[in-house]
């Protein structure tokens, strides 16, 4: 830095990033570069930060609720005995505000310890170095972390003197009434929330669709910035808003549904339903609660997996297989076919192939577009390279077959060739057309080309059609062997006296996935030999984009949001159901009373949570899957690591990476599990709940209370 604080050339900024490799950091890296890899999602994951936040507010608010209602009865008992309401609004406000000022000195420490934890578990050793755990940067951590937790106690502290003022003055008949039957729609009916939510997302979409019809007018970091915001909100409120329309309805199908119940024989069906139409509260707000807390952990864990597979995907598209490198000049000439054995003989190597690759412009074509050229071994490149149906619906096997095929063009100067798609929109050619390269820092540079294929994307070349750049390269694939005969040709045709070899340059190595293996054929690439320049290696790559800092932030956004959604959606569940079982043990004794047996009472309490429980997993489910359908693709993104092969690419190819591959959704088995563990907390609530109704004796439930 300069004395003034300006940043001096070449603007260099110390970011860290992990190495797995070396178990190092790799550290210099231009402030520009650091930008690109940071603007691209700094947007999205503060969004989906504050998202969160919300909804974990929204959720704590809903608590806040249940345990206002808990107290209830206490407090309609001291209005009839004679406790204005000041005095019992003000105890219970003090209460909590003592309880408030707990959280806020109790919570930064526990957040701090926890990400430190956290911090220690995804850095590893480096990481303990760095983030040593003691209690200075402990409490540095949970001073900075003040002003969240103070702006969430103030949150809750509003949503208290709400929920108490209205308590307050509640007496005992009111709240047996509205116990018995709902007198009173909730907030968020009164305030058409969920209509605007609704219209909200409709306005969201809308400009997302506008902003794609117009989006050649964007370049890559534009969209980046712009579009995927609003491609995140959008389904938020979409979410909310259908949500919130259907708990409109829910009491409605309740009514509907004792209609029906009313007009068959079932008894216990009639009696849940009958007592739900009259008072869905609690139905609804654990209805809401559960559905809310599937979709984020959906969500959350498609993603997850969804971020994982594309990482795998990134790393093999731009190292185009297992590893893959520059081949150091060297005086002696060999074949490709020498190359090629000579890589083959690596320990873990189980297929090598060689090629040349360089750099070239059309000429006679306009636009003028710069060409990424890959001349490999068609008889080889197809047992090595990496080759998924997302590059072209062709196999790779068939597309070298057809390389191999056209061998005999090589007698009239053309060279068949493979094209990407972006280069045949671009230039507007087809199939069987011909254009001609300048083909860089060769003595020969022209290159006559036919199209015999089109493939949607070849390997390591960066270009993206919505990158919206014309500077972006085109990408061909060709035979080394034909391109070297009709280069040897030229030469020697027009006596240029230079050495019609064309030099091969680079290889390409399939291994296999064991640790010993690898560890021999990277030793093997350090040695004078066989050394690969611009080293690719697939699987250090995946690992370094593994333990990317933007990539780690938000996995951990996600993951502590969601378990802390969950946590809450637990105790609010346990204190709903048992709020809503505690208030109704009169009632549950005056049935068996009147003859029903403990088995009738506990199915009519397991008709009502079996409903609210399948609304809730069918709501939750379905809201999931449209927003991780809607989030994930935006969502996703390729960070590539600061330092290594792929730290210096250009501000179009960096962008242009987050379009190359698209997005494929996975839904991880931990999708079961989570069902499972879904299942055995339902399982718990229920029989808590029955233990509350059948444990107390009838005569002790009935006898004349205290109000």
């Amino acid at each position: 830095m300069q004395p003034d604080g300006a940043l001096s050339a070449p603007y260099l900024v110390q970011v860290n990033v992990y190495n797995p490799a070396a178990d190092s950091y790799d550290l210099p890296t231009t402030l520009d570069q650091f930008r690109n890899r940071t603007a691209a999602v700094a947007v999205p994951i503060a969004i989906l930060s504050l998202q969160i936040f919300g909804l974990i507010l929204f959720f704590v608010g809903l608590i806040a609720n249940l345990l206002v209602d808990r107290q209830a009865d206490s407090i309609a008992i001291l209005r009839s005995r004679g406790a204005s309401n000041s005095q019992i609004f003000g105890a219970l406000f003090t209460q909590s505000i003592s309880l408030g000022v707990i959280a806020l000195v109790v919570g930064p420490l526990l957040a701090a310890i926890v990400v430190s934890f956290i911090a220690l578990r995804m850095l590893g050793a480096v990481g303990q170095e760095a983030l040593p755990f003691s209690i200075g940067p402990i409490a540095q951590s949970a001073v900075a972390a003040g002003w969240y937790a103070l702006g969430t106690v103030l949150v809750v502290m509003i949503v208290m003197f709400f929920l108490l003022r209205r308590a307050a003055g509640m007496n005992v008949l009111l709240v047996r009434r509205e116990a018995a039957r709902a007198t009173q729609r909730p907030l968020w009916q009164r305030l058409n929330l969920d209509v605007v939510a609704a219209l909200l997302a409709l306005i969201g979409y809308g400009v997302s669709l506008y902003l794609a019809s117009i989006s050649n007018l964007f370049d890559a970091r534009t969209k980046a910035l712009v579009a995927a915001p609003l491609t995140l909100v959008a389904p938020v409120f979409l979410l909310i808003g259908a949500l919130l329309l259907f708990l409109r309805f829910f009491s409605a199908l309740l009514r509907l549904g004792e209609r029906l119940a009313v007009r068959g024989r079932g008894m216990i069906s009639m009696l849940a339903l009958a007592q739900m139409a009259r008072s869905p509260r609690q139905a609804i707000r654990m209805t809401l609660l559960l559905a809310l807390a599937i979709a984020f952990a959906i969500f959350t864990l498609v993603f997850a997996s969804s971020q994982s597979q594309r990482i795998s995907d990134i790393a093999a598209y731009e190292s185009g297989a297992d590893f893959s490198g520059d081949i150091p000049l060297a005086a002696q000439h060999l074949t490709v076919q020498g190359e090629t054995a000579k890589y083959s003989t690596i320990p873990g190597v189980t297929s090598a192939t060689a090629g040349y690759t360089g750099t070239g412009v059309t000429a006679g074509t306009s636009p003028t577009l710069p060409m990424q050229i890959r001349a490999i071994d068609a008889r080889t490149f197809a047992h090595t390279a990496i080759w998924t149906p997302q590059y072209s619906s062709q196999s790779l096997t068939s597309l070298m077959a057809q390389l191999v095929a056209r061998h005999g063009a090589a007698a009239n100067g053309t060279v068949p060739v493979i094209i990407d798609a972006v280069t045949m929109s671009t230039l507007g050619l087809q199939v069987n057309d011909s254009f001609t390269l300048s083909v860089n820092n060769l003595p020969y540079s022209t290159l006559n080309c036919m199209v015999i294929a089109e493939v949607q994307h070849i390997p390591t070349i960066n270009n993206s059609d919505t990158a919206g750049s014309s500077a972006q390269p085109g990408g061909v694939l060709l035979d080394y062997t034909t391109f070297a005969t009709v280069y040897a040709q030229n030469i020697l045709a027009n006596r240029y006296g230079a050495d019609p070899y064309l030099p091969i340059n680079h290889a390409w190595l399939r291994t296999a996935g064991d640790t010993a293996s690898l560890a021999h054929v990277r030793a093997a690439l350090t040695t004078p030999d066989l050394r690969l320049d611009n080293l690719y290696d697939r699987q250090v790559l995946i690992a370094t984009m593994h333990n990317d800092p933007l990539y780690l932030n938000l996995i951990i956004i996600l993951v502590v949001g969601a378990a802390t959604a969950l946590l809450l959606t637990l105790v609010g569940d346990l204190i709903a159901s048992w709020l809503s079982v505690r208030t109704r043990v009169t009632n549950f004794a005056v049935l068996r009373s009147l003859g029903a047996t403990s088995g009738q009472v506990t199915r009519v309490l397991l008709w009502e949570q079996v409903i609210v429980y399948i609304a809730a997993l069918l709501l939750g489910v379905v809201f999931g899957v449209v927003l991780s359908a809607t989030a994930v693709p935006t969502l996703s993104f390729s960070s590539t690591p600061a330092g290594g092969v792929l730290g210096s690419i250009s501000n179009d190819e960096f962008f242009a990476i987050q379009h190359i591959i698209p997005t494929q959704i996975i839904v991880p088995l931990s999708l079961g599990l989570a069902f499972i563990a879904l299942v055995a907390v339902c399982v718990f609530a229920l029989g808590t709940m029955v233990g509350v109704v059948v444990r107390p004796s009838m005569s002790q439930a009935l006898r004349l209370n205290e109000d």
